[in-house]
């Protein structure tokens, strides 16, 4: 494992995420932001909203494998069957845009309100997970939502995207990308997590390098060998999202396939016709969204105003 990944997680497990839900950022942290590579990295998701998106539920599908940031999910129960993850993911969603639209940093914004309310959700977990262990008698000084596992969770946001942005139809230079990653870099500082555990805290190189170790040590290993509720999730979290895009495009199997071949790995599991033409679909649009700015334009403006991003303050 990468030794610098090794020492987050070492030192990153026994230190809980940061979930004051007052916000209250520094002055002299609010004067260090370059506001104006900032927005530039918002720009980066703005100009290719589907395949970022499609990149980072991708990262989610993947991410269900790796067990401390299932249990987190199977522990609320609000993610168990289609209707209920399909009402998180566009949650979640809507929290992302928050994030690309509006300004954070302004506490008076729709943005802000959104980072807390992130921030108090994953206290609320916490603590229900606490109290769980506390009833089995299961008192091992275990830290639910770690700092490790939101370096973890930050992963499934942008490290596809800047690991596999051709592969993914997102059209950005790599200057472009490092302004992303410097995007990320405070959006989960106002999440909660400690800048010695920020995988973005130094830029591209570095986001990509542990991007890179992550995907290799712990995502294809786990997915090699999943645990016992992943496959449940994983196909609860994909009815969802068939719910959402009104016929059954997604399934885990087209979608980790996918995942795969992009990253260069050969996808361990024959598919179904089904799901060779869900993967055969899948590439056709992000092949669009690549090649065609003209679609691309017109995806990136129904999702503005599916979202209503004109409002997002």
């Amino acid at each position: 494992m990468n030794e610098e990944l090794k020492e987050i997680e070492r030192s990153g497990l026994s230190v809980p995420a940061d979930d004051q839900c007052d916000l209250k950022i520094p002055d002299h942290v609010l004067e260090s932001i370059d506001m104006a590579r900032f927005r530039r990295g918002q720009l980066v998701f703005q100009n290719n909203t589907f395949p970022c998106i499609f990149a980072m539920l991708s990262s989610l599908i993947v991410g269900l494998s790796v067990t401390n940031l299932l249990q987190v999910l199977v522990s609320t129960g609000k993610s168990s069957d289609a209707r209920s993850s399909l009402r998180r993911y566009l949650s979640t969603l809507n929290h992302l845009f928050q994030w690309h639209y509006g300004n954070v940093f302004d506490p008076t914004s729709s943005a802000s309100r959104s980072v807390k309310k992130v921030r108090k959700m994953h206290a609320s977990v916490r603590n229900i997970m606490m109290n769980a262990a506390k009833s089995r008698a299961d008192e091992t000084g275990h830290v639910h939502i770690s700092q490790y596992d939101m370096a973890l969770v930050q992963t499934g946001f942008f490290g596809l995207i800047i690991m596999y942005p051709r592969e993914y139809g997102v059209r950005a230079t790599q200057e472009q990308l490092d302004d992303y990653v410097y995007f990320w870099r405070w959006i989960s500082y106002c999440l909660g997590i400690d800048d010695r555990y920020n995988l973005c805290t130094d830029g591209y190189e570095r986001a990509v390098s542990l991007c890179a170790a992550i995907e290799t040590d712990i995502v294809i290993p786990a997915l090699n060998s999943p645990p016992k509720d992943f496959a449940a999730m994983a196909d609860a979290f994909t009815d969802g999202l068939n719910l959402f895009a009104l016929v059954p495009l997604y399934s885990k199997e087209c979608i980790m396939k996918f995942g795969f071949e992009a990253s260069n790995h050969i996808y361990p599991h024959k598919l179904s016709m089904a799901d060779k033409l869900r993967t055969f679909i899948l590439k056709a649009l992000i092949s669009a969204c690549y090649y065609v700015p003209l679609f691309s334009k017109f995806v990136n403006h129904s999702f503005e105003k599916m979202f209503d991003c004109k409002s997002i303050t």
